[in-house]
Parts: structure tokens; sequence; C-alpha cells
């Protein structure tokens, strides 16, 4: 059996191109996971989710993907044995690579190019299908370990392999358990890589990368509270109070700033255990049953900086105090804080009230109607950090055979279901704090700190204690700890039920050179998840947006088939030509909607001659929504947007805009500067207009100026599912050749190329529209308001009240928008020499010698997105992560008991801003090597380095300034982040 296919090839030939990765390609790369293999290959793109990009992530740290074609992970399909696998991410399809068993690969095949028509959906970008061995015999033990050169990092694996026939060679078991660990990297081991102290990169001269930064560049959320002073002018309004001084200060983020990047972690420290069992048994000569068990589990911690805490995490309704406060009223001081804690409060320090009783606009105001806004980063609640638990288990059941001699059956059931526990910590009760901040002195007396309690007494009955943010670092006792401290959980789970049969078979037609191969089958598939979050998350008390639950699920039936056709064999010039067809169409059940699919391919291989041939497919792909997509509830956001109306009036009747549409706060000084001659009956401000709640506001107020409260109040959900959504679809179509040399030369004959054009056009990509294109697409770039519009549907104002016309929310949920284009030319090449039959060094030790040579290179001829219709097209050639050229090297030496590999990984010159901005990352080679000595038949031990010239890419900055992962100073997952490390151990086989 051979990947893309269900007809059985004697020849083991695909029908479409496919790289292989073999367990010996596995064993010498010195990795403990085929995830970083493949990562390796041209066709591979960056992996949205890794163990050095996740950190940030309380869903996803921990867990590995792999990525075709840079089409994402939820484009390919990944199959175990040929069949589908558990997806590993919650509600989608995306598998984590951690539960794959890697100790029983036997190779790893890797199809570019839609494969619907044979496997189902998903399959637009590729399919990667991690074939196992079936008929091991004998006890194997593998141990090994490493570190970096840093001394971190550091890794260890055990896992034992026992098989055996039975019962006379009619059956046979394979059972495997394995552990790993992986130790993580803490930024404050990689100083000399620029990590463990925030930095901005600033650029260096065009013609370099981005290296050149400023350092250091703290957050202004210190461990001493920053004090937002209500009503000052501009430049004092930071304060910070000084304990040991007793004296307020003007706050410096040089000075009293936090350094984020001395708390993180860059890779995510990952345990991991696994266990597998392959069984088949001939229960009768026509008859085999066989069944496949996998259950792995993984524990990772991710760990980043502390909370920073301000006033609008806990005050989020009002017009807060902090530091993006305005100068909305343009009279040079800072708008008036209107939440935050008051003056009063008893915890305040006398000097801090002195400071802000000074303040301009405050006097004669009493303590209990000024406020103080806040800025803390909370060092003594911990780190942030999310600790998950996730477990798989598949269990797949079957019986194949022969119906008869032309005919032949397989049935398989299966059953998998992945879960995900995970634990946050770090994280604060809103709710609480806000109680806590309210606090009384019962008795009055100053001087006496006993009789200080929370004001409300329903929450002091419940332990509450006042918050003591105002004196300085380290006043956050443990039992003010034990009030606001708030641990997240999160429960998530997929399910995955299917059962598939199908035919197999040949026939005759007569006047045909040789039989009509045929598959014939039917699948049903029932994928269900759910992804419970905690009441804080889904209330959004605990300080962050809110994020509510997902739960879902969907059923699909399906029919398909196959057929190859011989047209011409055993002819000159026409060796031969077959034609491969290929067909599946599906119908989805989804809480009552219903959704239709169809996928197809064909392909045609022509053999002119011996070792020459020639092959082309085309294929329409499709990929229907996951659980997430259709299910999955919006996630809250506040983030700032600007309202194209804004400054809207009539001139005589006729829509304009003002002079000034900046967002005030005082509608005369705006009236004031008169009408912008150049807006009067502009579309733009026609559209506007048109919207029936701008057009009423206008009526009462005479324009649309927004106050500071409809400006920040501006809130939205994104990303939310739809049972609107419909399926992705893929044209894909390649085209090239294979040759393998016919000649008998033992010089020749180990060599073989094959060259593959590849053209793939995604259309109804389902993404979302960014917030502002929403309002800009509806208003501002359209020939007329419509409405109906999926602009201008994400679009609510105020329908009623003080604020009506202006933005209440813009919404963002999924739909079927994007297009995108790639296409390229992908190249491979392996020549093996044999010494001895080569006659090299005949009389010597080193006649017995054996090379092999690999080469995978790809040519990217084009990446282009067009984010939805209309948009203008972007192409994404060259930039970071999409280099035009990229390729692998793979060099093994055999002498005797020794076994030597070198590798190398080739990386093409890219821009780092895509725009030909001049700053570029240059062609990148990172190489290793590995060296085997087998003592006998039972004994082996290794040796290896990986990066062996200690290469780093350095970007520059620790916040992700041009994109890299926070924390890093370079592009981990496509530059090796890791450098130098070391690995070594053994095998052992009885």
């Amino acid at each position: 059996m051979v990947t893309g296919t269900r007809i059985r090839q004697p020849n083991l030939e695909s029908p479409v191109p496919v790289q292989t990765l073999n367990s010996e390609v596995l064993d010498l790369s010195g990795s403990n996971n085929a995830q970083d293999v493949l990562r390796e290959l041209p066709v591979s793109g960056i992996p949205a989710i890794s163990s050095t990009n996740s950190v940030f992530s309380t869903q996803f740290a921990g867990i590995n993907t792999v990525d075709l074609r840079n089409l994402g992970e939820n484009r390919n399909l990944v199959l175990l044995n040929g069949r589908r696998f558990v997806g590993g991410v919650a509600a989608s399809n995306i598998v984590d690579f951690n539960m794959l068993p890697t100790e029983l690969i036997e190779r790893v095949d890797v199809i570019t190019g839609g494969a619907s028509a044979v496997y189902g959906s998903d399959a637009l970008a590729g399919v990667i299908n991690v074939v196992t061995r079936s008929d091991f015999e004998g006890l194997v033990v593998n141990l090994r370990g490493g570190i970096s050169e840093r001394e971190d990092f550091e890794n260890y694996g055990a896992s034992f392999t026992l098989g055996s026939n039975f019962d006379g060679g009619r059956g046979n078991a394979v059972l495997n358990a394995s552990w790993g660990n992986e130790g993580g990297i803490y930024a404050t081991h990689r100083g000399d890589q620029g990590m463990g102290i925030d930095c901005f990169a600033t650029g260096g001269p065009p013609g370099n990368n981005v290296a050149p930064q400023f350092c250091p560049a703290y957050s202004s959320f210190s461990a001493n509270t920053r004090l937002i002073v209500a009503d000052g002018p501009v430049s004092p309004v930071n304060r910070i109070y000084n304990p040991d001084t007793d004296a307020v200060e003007t706050f410096s983020t040089p000075v009293h700033g936090f350094n984020r990047s001395a708390r993180r972690n860059l890779a995510i420290p990952l345990e991991r255990f696994s266990f597998q069992t392959l069984v088949n048994y001939d229960v009768a000569p026509w008859a085999n049953v066989f069944a496949e068990a996998v259950y792995g589990r993984t524990e990772s911690a991710s760990d980043i900086e502390p909370f920073a805490m301000g006033t609008a995490d806990i005050f989020p309704s009002e017009v807060f105090c902090d530091s993006a406060a305005l100068d909305s009223d343009n009279d040079g001081d800072i708008l008036e804080c209107h939440n935050g804690v008051q003056l009063s409060n008893p915890l305040i320090p006398e000097a801090v009230r002195v400071a802000a009783r000074l303040r301009p606009g405050n006097a004669g105001r009493s303590d209990d109607d000024i406020r103080i806004g806040f800025a803390r980063r909370l060092t003594e609640v911990g780190n942030r950090g999310a600790s998950a638990e996730r477990e798989t288990f598949r269990l797949l059941t079957g019986v194949r055979g022969d119906v008869n001699e032309d005919v032949r059956f397989e049935v398989a059931l299966n059953y998998a279901r992945t879960s995900d526990t995970q634990f946050g910590s770090g994280q604060i009760i809103a709710q609480n704090v806000r109680y806590a901040l309210d606090a009384i002195d019962l008795d009055g007396d100053p001087l006496t700190t006993d009789d200080i309690v929370c004001r409300d007494e329903a929450a002091r009955a419940e332990g509450c204690v006042p918050l003591d943010l105002f004196n300085g670092p380290g006043t956050i006792t443990d039992e003010m700890l034990n009030w606001i401290d708030g641990v997240t959980l999160r429960q998530a789970f997929n399910e995955q039920t299917y059962a598939i049969g199908f035919l197999e078979g040949d026939f005759s037609l007569g006047f045909l050179p040789d039989n009509i191969a045929w598959v014939i089958g039917a699948e049903t598939r029932v994928e269900s998840a759910k992804d419970i979050t905690d009441a804080l998350t889904r209330t959004g008390q605990n300080a962050g947006n809110v994020a509510g639950s997902t739960s879902g699920r969907f059923r699909v039936g399906e029919f398909f088939g196959e057929a190859q056709i011989p047209l011409l064999r055993d002819l000159p010039f026409a060796q031969d030509l077959t034609l491969n067809l290929s067909a599946r169409t599906s119908n989805y059940e989804r809480a009552g909607s219903e959704l239709q699919t169809d996928a197809y391919a064909a392909s045609l291989e022509y053999e002119p001659v011996d070792g020459l041939r020639f092959r082309t497919q085309f294929a329409r792909a499709v990929r229907a929504p996951n659980v997430g997509e259709l299910f999955g509830p919006p996630g809250e956001t506040f983030a700032v947007v600007g309202d194209p109306c804004s400054g809207l009036t009539l001139d005589g009747g006729i829509p304009a805009f003002y002079n000034i549409r900046e967002d005030v706060a005082d509608p005369t000084n705006v009236t004031s500067s008169g009408i912008d001659a150049s807006t009067v009956g502009s579309q733009e401000a026609i559209n506007c207009y048109a919207d029936p709640l701008i057009q009423q506001r206008v009526t009462l107020t005479g324009g649309l100026v927004l106050s500071q409260p409809e400006v920040q109040g501006v809130g939205g959900f994104v990303g939310g599912g739809s049972l609107g959504l419909f399926e992705e679809t893929a044209d894909t179509f390649t085209a090239g050749f294979v040759l393998r040399s016919p000649l008998s030369n033992p010089w020749l004959s180990g060599l073989t190329v094959s060259v593959d054009y590849y053209d793939i056009e995604i259309t109804d990509g389902i993404g979302s529209l960014g917030r502002q294109t929403s309002l800009d697409r509806c208003y501002e770039d359209a020939a007329s308001y419509d409405p109906a519009s999926a602009f201008c549907q994400n679009v609510v104002r105020f329908d009623s009240g003080p604020f009506i016309g202006a933005v209440d929310q813009v919404n963002s949920n999924l739909q079927n928008l994007a297009t995108i284009w790639t296409s390229g030319v992908d190249y491979q090449a392996q020549y093996n020499l044999n010494f001895a039959d080569a006659g090299i060094l005949q009389g010597t030790f080193l006649s017995e010698g054996e090379i092999q040579l690999a080469a995978n290179y790809t040519h990217l001829a084009e990446w282009e997105r067009e984010a939805f219709a209309g948009d203008p097209i972007q192409s994404f050639r060259d930039t970071v992560g999409v280099p035009g050229d990229k390729g692998t090297v793979r060099f093994t030496y055999r002498q005797g008991p020794v076994t030597w590999a070198w590798n190398a990984a080739y990386i093409g010159e890219v821009d780092v801003f895509g725009e030909s901005s001049g700053y570029y990352i240059p062609t990148q080679w990172f190489h290793s090597t590995q060296v085997r000595l087998t003592f006998n038949e039972s004994h082996e031990v290794f040796f290896g380095v990986n990066n062996i010239f200690d290469e780093y890419v350095p970007v520059g900055g620790t916040n992700g300034d041009f994109g890299q992962t926070v924390g890093w100073t370079t592009f981990p997952d496509i530059y090796d982040g890791i450098g130098r490390r070391f690995t070594a151990g053994t095998r052992l086989r009885f």
C-alpha cells in the first residue's frame, strides 16, 4: 500500500509526488519527535504551534504541529497508517505530533496537494501519513539524552519495543512504551543572544537585518505601583511613592520599570509518555483481524512575567484613569478620572494624598471625589502560566481479506479522544480586587491600621481583605493574595468516531492491455468537541476579556471510489500509460443544517522508456468547517478602532465633515473650525449620513462629534463560529517526472531524480474581517452604504440614549472570505553507491563502504493572498518564513560498524518587512551530524551534534517587534533558536 491511493501498487509507486522520511532518517536526526524533522522539509512552512512559540498561548502551550506549504495546519490531513488521526487542538483537526508513536515509525510519507478524494476533508495542502511497523520481532531498548551548549534544553528519553510472531506465524504483536522529558529554555540563560532583558529593535542600515536595538525597554507596569494622579498636566501625570523616603517622585520607566524578559521561558518544558500496540492475526485463510491502540500523555508548563494590572482592568466600564488617558478638551490637562481608587482610601500614604490635592483642577475637592489610577506588576501573585495535561487515546480495529481471487475488502472501526486539562496561574478576580480597593477605616485613626476593612459588608463576610497597592513593592500580603488570587481552569476534548469500509479489486475489459483496478467504499464519521472555560473567564472577571466555551458536533457520511485504467503497456515509447480517477461525495449534518461537498481527482502516468516516468494530476479538494469554526464563541475585545464617520455634519443640508475630525469632548470647539469644503457631498459623507442612526445623531446634535467615552468604549467580539460557513475549496495541479537510472552500471544505478511543478488555489478560505476594515469598507471605501453587506453587518451603533449613532460594537465573526495562491517546483534527488559493487578500494576494508546522498529543494514561485473580495492582493514570497528557496541535503556514509550522517538545511534570503525595504536576512545554512557505532547485533551507541556551527539569526528586540516570538531575538521556528546542542544514546537489541 502506498500513500495517495487505496489501490495496491505492486511497484510501490504513487501516482502523485511523495516525499518520504524513513526510520533511519529519523534516527540519524538526533530528535525524538518526528515534527522536528518534518519541519526541515522544503514543503513545510512555519508551524503556528510549537514548544518555542506557544509560551504566551494559554490554550496551545506545549503542542507541536506541522504546516505544509504555509497554508495552515488545519489544511493538511495527518494519517496514521492511512487512517485519520484525532485532532490534538481543541475543536479542530490539527494533530499534536507529541501523541504520535515516534519509536514505531517505519516511514513518514508527505503528499503536497489536494488528496480529499482519497482521504476526505482537510487535505487541501496535502497529507502526512505516518506508517508504523507491523511485523516487528524481538526486543529493542533505546536510551538517549541531550543538552544545549548553554546548559539548558536538557532532554532525556527511554523506550522499549517488543514484538513477536505467534501461532505458527499466523499473527504478530508489537508493543512499544516511550518516555521523554525536555527541560525547556529560560531567557536568563540566553544573555549572549540578547535575551533576558527587555529591548526594542530599532533597525540598522538598509542591507542588514534589524539587530540594532534599544535596551533596556522596560515595562511601565512596575513592581511598585505607578500612580496616575487625577486631572494633572500631561508631563507629570505618572508618579511613584518611595516608602524609604516617604515621598512622591516622578515615575521613570528606565529607573522604575519592570524587566519582563527576565521572567520568561522561551521553550516550554514538556514531559511525554506514550504507549502503542499493533496486533494482526489470520483468523482464516481469507481474513486478517487487526487492531491498533495508541495512548499518549504530555505534561507542560508555560511561564511568563506576572500580570500587569491597570485601572481599566478593574474598572472597565467608565472613563478610566490610565496611562492612555488623553488631553481630550485641549486645555493641557489630562482628562479627569472618573474611576480608580478614592483618595480617601486609608491605605494611601499621606504624601500621595498631598501630591494629588496639589494637582491643578483638584483644589477644593474632597478626597472622596478625587480618584487615583494605578498600574502595577503583580509580582506577589507570581508568574503567569498554564500547566497542561493532555491525553490522547485511539483504538482502531478491523478485518481485511479476500472476497474471492479478484476482490479484497477492508472494514475498520475507530474511536479516539483527546482531552486537555489546564490550570492557569498568576490571574486575579477582578470583582474581589474592586471590593478590596474600596477600603474604610472604622475608627478613623490614621495611626492604626487594625480597623481598616473592606467597605462592602457582604464582601467582608466572605473574607475580603483591603488591598494595599500604594506603599511600595511587596505590600500584597498572603492574606490579601488569598482574596484576589484567581486560578483559571480549562477543560477540553475532541472525540472522533468513524467506520470505514471498502472493496478493492480488478477486472478486465478485454481491449485494454491490463486489468482495471478499482476501489469503492463508504465512511461515516462523527466529530464532537467541548472547550469549557471557568466561570471567571466566561464572565471576564479575571481581568481579561470574556472567553466563552465551545460545544458542538457534526456527522458526515461519505462515498468514495477510485479507478486505475491502463491505457497502454509494453509498447515502443509507451512502456506504461495509466489514467487514475478518484472521487468522493460527503454530506455533513451539523445542528440541523446540512452541507454537501464533492472532491475529485484525475492523474495520468506515462512511462515512455524504462526508468523515466511522467506524472500529472488535477484535483479538487475540500475542507469542511471544523467544530470550533461552527460552534466556537466569539472572543471579546476592546481594541481601539476609528469611526470614519466621526465629525459628520450637514452643510446646507448636504452631508459633509468638519475641518477638525478628531474625537473631542467639546462640540463647540469643533464646529468653530468650520466645514471642510472638500468633503461636502463626498461619497464618504453621503454613506455615513445614509446610516439612519448617524442621521438621527446629526439631527439631534448637529453632528457626530464623539466624546472620550464613545471613543474608548467601543467593544466587540471576534472569531465567533457560524453554521452559515461552507467548505473551503482547493484546485491543485501537479506535473513532473521521475528519472531512475536504467543502467546496470553500479556508479549510476543508484540515482533517482524527480521534478514536480505544483499550483494550489484555495477559495472561500475561512477567516474574519478586521474590525477597522469593516468600518472603513462600510462607509469610507464603499460605493454606497449597504446595511446588508458583510462589512456593515459587523458594525453595531447605539440606537437610543445620549450615545445614539456612536459605535457600540464592531464584531468580526468567521466567514468564507479569502483566496490564496501558491505555486512552485519541488526537486528531489537520491544517490546510493556501494563501494564493493563499484570496485572502489578493492582489497581494503574500505571496499565494504557505502554512501547515500539525498537532497530536497523547493523553489517557490508565488504565495499570494486576497483577504476578501476586492482587497489588494498581498504577496508573501521572500518574506520571513516564506523563502523563495529552501532545501535539505542528507549525506550518510556506512563503513562496517560505523555510520556517519551529515545533514544540512538551507533557507534562502528573505525581506524582513516583506516590502522590498532593504532589511533582509541573508541565506542561512544549518548543519547537524551524528556518528553511530555498532559493536554487534545487540549493541549500538551514537553521538550527535545539532546546529554544529551554532548559527543564530539575530533580529533584535525581545518584544516581538518584527513578528518574532515574544521573548526571542530571532524567529526560533525558522532559524533554530536553540543553538548548538548535543545528543548521545544507546540501542540494545535482544
